[in-house]
Order: C-alpha cells, then structure tokens, then sequence
C-alpha cells in the first residue's frame, strides 16, 4: 500500500522550518525508530523518526528546502512483507546502522559547576571520529575539550557558542556509525613533531603529575608525556575508584544499620551499574581537575606511548604522528601494571584482575580472590558487602603478614564475621575452567591438594614496573637486581646523568604519595638542591572494614631491629564519638623509643584511622617525644581523643581506659 510521508511537527512552536539532511534514501527500507531527517528552527532542531517501518518510493524534498507542518516527505509503501527489515539491510551495504545518541557534557573544565559553551567544531551533517574534539567549554581558569567517544554523525547541536551550562547537559545528537570509513585519515601523512623541554615527565601519574606542576612552578619549561588520562594508576585504576566503591559499600552498611539509629522502614537495595557509574564521575571529575592544572601551570601535555630515542631524547606515539622530544633533564615515571604470578592457568582470558573489579556492573554470585594484602582485601570487603560469597586465598600463613599480630586479629576478626572465607598458608597451583562455566582453583595446603570453586576468580597477587617497550638502555638507565625496578639513589638519580625515577617504577614503595613526594625530590635536585628521600615516615592506608592506618615502625620491626620500645594504646570502645558513630572496633596503637622517648610509628585499626594517620605522621617526621607530644589539646567529642589517650598511655596516664 502506497501512501505520502508528511511532516507532523516542526521544532519549537515555530510555523516553518529548514530541512537539515535527509537520511532516507530511494529505494531503501526503513525501520521504526530509524532517523528520517533533521528540521533546522530559530531555536532548536528536531529529529524525523519513523514512527513505521517502510520503503521509500520517491523524496519530495531537499536538503535546505524550508517547509511547514504536513509538507510531504516521501512517497512510500506499506506492506506487511517488510517484516524482515533487519536483514534486508544487512544485505545493503550502503545503508547505515543507526544509533542515536546523546553527547553530554559528563565533565567540566576544572572542578566548576557550570561552564560557557565555546568553539562548535561540528554541525548538523557533519561526520567524527572517536577522540575528535566537538567543542570547547571554557572555565574560569581553563578550558576542556568534548571528544567523542565513537565515531558517528551529528544530527542535531543543541546548544550554541556562548551558552551558560551545567553538568550533563546535552550538547549533541549524534547518529553512531562504527562502520564510518576512515581511509581518509588512514590516507593522511603523519608528520613528525619536534619538542624541547627543560624538564620532561614520562608518565601521567601521581608521581609524574606532581613533578611536572613543581617545575613549572620553579621556572622550568616543561612537558608531560602520558600514554592514558593524566592520574595513573591510582586516579584512574586504584586508589580513587575503590575508594568511591568502599563509600557506596558503607553508606549501604549504615541504612542496613538504621534501627540501631531509630530509623525504621529503611532499604539498601541497590544498583551496581549507578555505582559504577558514580565511581566513573568522581574519577572524570578529577581527571578534569589536572587538566585544568596543566593548563593552569602552562605544561604542554602529549598524549602518546613514549620511549627512548637516544640518551638526549625521547620519541613519543601520537594519534596524528609522532614526536621528538629532547630534553634538558628527564624524570621517568612509568608507573607499574598488573603483575601476574607463574601458575598454570594464571593468563585465563576469563580471570578478573584489579581493573576488572572496578568495571564489573553484575555481581558475582562468587568470587575467589588470590592474594590477601592490601588490594585482595580491599575488594574483599566491598565485593562481601555487595553480596557476593567471597574467598581469599593467601600464600603466606596470614593475610597482612608484615602487620603487628594485633592488628590482624581485628581484620581477621571482621573478615570472617561479615562472612568471608579466608583460606591462608597456600600454594596456588593452577586455575581451571569447568564444562559448566566455574572456576576452579587448585591449591596445596599443609601438605594436601585442595580445592575452591566460585562463578569468578580474581588475580590480585601484585603489581610490576610497567618498563616494557621504554628501551632503556638507550637511555644507559639500569634496572635494579634487588627491586626489579629502576635503580636510583636517594636523590631519586638514575645511573645516566640527569634522569631521574620515581614512583612504582622504582619498586622502592608503591604508594601515589611516595610517588608525588620522589617527584618534588627529583625537582629540587634537577635545581641543585642536594634534597634526600627519606622513608622512615611514610604512611599507610588500607581501606578495609575497619580501616588501617600505619606509620614508621611496628612491634614486629622493632623486634627485628633489636629497638627497645614502649607501646600506649587505647580501645575505640572507650571513645565517645565512636559510640555514637557505633564504630567501636579497633584502636589506636603509638610506639616510642624506650631511651629517648621518641615516637617512632604508629597503627590504627578502626574509624577514621587514615585521616587520624597523619597526625602521628607528623610526629614520626619531626622526632616528637612523648613530652611534647602530650602538650597538644584534642577536641572533644571527637575520634581523635584516641591519639591523645593512646600517647598518655605510654606512661600508663590514659584518662578513660
């Protein structure tokens, strides 16, 4: 049946408009849902869509015509035969898929709230490829570029140069092609870029980041080479996207919690992918954050995988070419990776590893997790929470081995109240997939062959310096026998003349903040400042149920240091605040030296132990004594009058033990 496709509705409450593009084509089929064409208006767009599926006859318009409300369309037939609209279009190869979509502007320039629309680099009809910038937004202290994240075709632009806008506004429809011919790109000749810079970073992290920022601010012309966003590992993979995880696994526990509050009639059902989704905006947020530092600090960023040319330069992979990049001085800071251990089955295409727990958006129904330090038990604790039956697997006789046996008694204790299977004192022998979709894993333990069965297994047995492809040696950088990561001397130096490293890629410590505080050392040397790294005081957190906070020394390293020492501590239970907050387990432990008094390391287990940790960070660097330290006053009620009481209880003066 052959009938007249008319225009029903123009943009707006206007009377007339403009055709955009046509999208339909004669002869073809057309399915409900697909585009048929844009109408331009005074103050919007508006996509056509079918609202049937059909075939085209004949078009009755063109592109620019103007037209008004039932102008026609087409010429078109109806037939119950097009049923099979799908795969007729398969067979077309001229014809496009299509998927709309909506660009938004997910993140903002800096850490602003609302932003002004800039350049428009696309129009209606215009085609773009993934990583082409669509527009500018421009912030009070910097700019962002919106690229897109597939390659397509705008259908609609929804704002215009100059707009006031605020997060997650639409700013394009766009029309997804993933099979957009790129020959023309391919075609292009890629021209090769030359860079100078007094001081170059190799590597985006924590550590990388913050050397470039400290010398800018020193006067240096500086460039920053990162293969992924600015952040690393722990802004994009680690520290910043559990922890966004481990805050939706707690306000989950209060709400489970509420009646112990006087709230009734509460639910702590949830959603993995708003979760996820939640996680992705704080780390884009802050993602936009540096950006806008680099800009702020006038550090010119190439984005690109770069290794060594020489002993003098750098070449680096760009999207559009390549570079050159000399330098003056050169801070190298790779970062690490997923380290694997050597177990039959440990390269299952099917094993999850850190970045895959932080992606999943369906829960397990069972997870088994290799490894029982710091990054096993920190998705333990949040995948347990989230209702998945979770067991570890450990080599050593104890999760956490190189903590005082105090502190394991409490995160041992919890782990297995809240349910978690700890299995410690192994060898991992291999992994094995089941006929059915199961993971086993084989283990040995006290001498027997065991086994464990889950939906999922995890590896999260450690991570490596991620050296792979740098070529070194062209740099006449060594590689350390004892760390396996790149030797340096406490000047953060390597062993050719004005290179430095610092972060994971040394293996020294690998922790974002010992990374960000080799990268100012590496700086102040690079000024010849003659600056030492120390590590005597460097804190930890670790973000299980309850949370871990540790400085300097421990019992069991005093110990091994022959060290005579003095313990004061004191019980959350006894806390004010804690009571009230019901977070009662745990305590504060400080250590001092038994012949000069000096406070020497700390460890916290419970609430708020990593924001109480640098408090005695502070007088672990600056050699406090328990005298001096007794002079400060505590706010009360607050969690902190546990550090308070726990160094009055070096002498046995605790007020409220």
């Amino acid at each position: 049946m052959k009938e007249i496709l008319k225009i029903t509705k123009l943009p707006g409450f206007q009377t007339k408009a403009k055709i955009g593009k046509i999208y339909i084509k004669e002869g073809k089929t057309v399915a409900k849902g697909d585009i048929i064409l844009t109408l331009e208006g005074a103050k919007g767009n508006l996509e056509v869509k079918a609202d049937h599926d059909f075939k085209v006859i004949k078009i009755l318009l063109d592109d620019g015509d103007e037209v008004v409300k039932d102008s026609d369309i087409a010429e078109i037939e109806v037939s119950e035969a097009i049923d099979n609209l799908e795969e007729n279009k398969k067979d077309d190869k001229e014809v496009k898929e299509q998927k709309t979509i909506d660009i938004l502007a997910d993140t903002l320039p800096g850490y602003q709230k609302e932003a002004k629309v800039g350049k428009i680099n696309k129009n209606v009809g215009e085609e773009f490829f993934e990583g082409e910038s669509l527009l500018t937004l421009e912030g009070a202290k910097c700019n962002a570029e919106v690229e897109a994240k597939v390659d397509g075709e705008i259908s609609s632009v929804e704002v215009k140069e100059g707009d006031e806008i605020k997060k997650g506004s639409i700013l394009f429809k766009a029309i997804v092609n993933e099979n957009l011919n790129k020959e023309k790109d391919e075609e292009k000749v890629k021209e090769t870029k030359n860079y100078h810079g007094e001081v170059v970073v190799l590597g985006g992290g924590p550590g990388g980041y913050v050397a470039a920022i400290r010398a800018s601010q020193r006067g240096k012309k500086t460039i920053i080479i990162e293969e992924d966003n600015l952040g690393g590992t722990c802004l994009n993979r680690g520290c910043i996207p559990t922890k966004s995880m481990v805050q939706s696994t707690k306000v989950k526990d209060i709400i489970d919690s509420a009646e112990i509050f006087g709230i009734e009639n509460s639910s702590s059902e949830f959603s993995m992918g708003k979760i996820i989704d939640r996680k992705n905006n704080v780390v884009n947020t802050l993602i936009s954050g540096l950006n806008c530092s680099m800009q702020k600090h006038d550090i010119e960023v190439l984005k690109g995988r770069g290794k060594a040319r020489d002993n003098k330069s750098l070449e680096v992979d760009l999207k559009d070419g390549k570079a050159i990049v000399e330098f003056d001085d050169l801070i190298l800071a790779p970062g690490s990776k997923v380290a694997f251990t050597p177990f039959a089955g440990a390269g299952l295409a099917d094993n999850l590893t850190s970045d895959d727990l932080l992606e999943l958006r369906e829960i397990p129904k069972s997870l088994i997790i290799l490894g029982g330090r710091v990054i096993a038990m920190e998705f333990a604790f949040i995948y347990k929470k989230l209702g998945t039956d979770v067991t570890v697997i450990q080599r050593s006789n104890s999760i956490f081995p190189n903590l005082d046996d105090d502190v394991i008694d409490v995160v041992r204790k919890s782990a297995i109240e809240k349910g978690i299977n700890l299995i410690e004192g192994t060898n991992i022998k291999s992994i094995k997939n089941t006929i059915d979709k199961e993971k086993i894993v084989e283990f040995e333990q006290d001498g027997e062959i065991k086994f464990a069965f889950a939906e999922k297994v995890a590896v999260a047995t450690g991570r490596e310096p991620n050296l792979e492809g740098l070529e070194l040696e062209k740099l006449n950088v060594e590689i350390s026998d004892k760390t396996g990561g790149i030797k340096v001397d406490e000047y953060m130096k390597t062993t050719a003349e004005h290179i430095y490293a610092i972060g994971d890629a040394t293996n020294i410590y690998n922790l974002a903040h010992v990374a960000s505080k080799q990268g100012l050392v590496a700086v102040e040397n690079i000024l010849g400042n003659n600056t030492k790294m120390e590590y005597f005081a460097i804190p930890e957190a670790v973000f299980t149920d309850p949370e871990i906070g540790l400085v300097g020394m421990n019992e069991k390293m005093c110990k091994k240091e022959n060290i005579e020492y003095i313990i004061g501590k004191f019980p959350y239970m006894a806390n004010g605040k804690a009571l009230v907050e019901n977070e009662t387990e745990g305590f504060v432990k400080v250590i001092a030296r038994k012949d000069n008094r000096e406070i020497i390391g700390a460890s916290l287990i419970g609430t708020a132990a990593t924001d109480l940790l640098s408090v005695f960070a502070n007088l672990v660097t600056n050699k406090i004594t328990i005298d001096k330290a007794k002079d400060v006053v505590y706010a009360h009620p607050t969690v902190s009058e546990t550090v308070f009481e726990a160094i009055l209880d070096l002498d046995g003066e605790s007020l409220h033990k």
